[in-house]
């Protein structure tokens, strides 16, 4: 009997000190903010773009790429911080109107990502003609229908 008891309470003992055992959790960090804002219709393309994060993420570590409508890379290729919490990148002029691609990832040297991210805008009416659909390729237009 005295073998059962001591088994009983080493298990309770364990039980009891896993329970006591405060939680480890690892923050990851958030994005507060963006000029552009997610899911924005803007008339021109942007100077640059510029995400906000919370307190947890060190803007220095963080890496920003743009992706234009075509595919390729609409960013100059580097991102600074402007402002407290604020990490930007300047865009390329040149591109057109369409969906852009932004992600971006927390890039600490000999680490893994420990949190990244995306969002889109979208640029209509910069350029005055745009195809119907880029699907059928077309010669330049010499004036737009609306004129």
């Amino acid at each position: 009997m005295t073998r059962l008891r001591l088994a009983s309470l080493a298990v309770l003992l364990l039980t009891i000190g896993t329970l006591a055992v405060p939680e480890i959790s690892i923050a990851v960090g958030e994005l507060t903010g963006s000029n552009p804002a997610d899911g924005a219709t803007l008339d021109a393309i942007p100077q640059q773009v510029e995400l906000t994060f919370d307190g947890s993420i060190d803007p220095e570590t963080v890496q920003i790429v743009v992706i234009g409508p075509n595919g390729g890379r609409a960013d100059t290729g580097v991102s600074e911080t402007t402002a407290d919490g604020v990490r930007a990148i300047s865009v390329q002029p040149g591109f057109s109107d369409g969906r852009y691609l932004v992600y971006w990832l927390v890039d600490e040297p000999g680490t893994r990502a420990s949190a990244f991210g995306d969002l889109t805008f979208t640029v209509e009416g910069s350029t005055p003609c745009q195809l119907a659909s880029n699907a059928t390729p077309r010669p330049p237009a010499v004036s737009c229908l609306a004129d």
